[in-house]
């Protein structure tokens, strides 16, 4: 039998930026991850 979880919440997504040679900025990544942790 298949289990459903309620979620009753909203789940923040966070982008990944790139380079425009399609490398991932890490850098970028990691300011966007702090600034979603500093508005909670």
């Amino acid at each position: 039998m298949t289990e459903y979880v309620n979620y009753n919440e909203v789940f923040s997504i966070a982008p990944t930026p790139f380079f425009e040679n399609q490398e991932i900025d890490y850098e970028s990544k990691r300011r966007v991850l702090e600034c979603m942790g500093d508005k909670g």
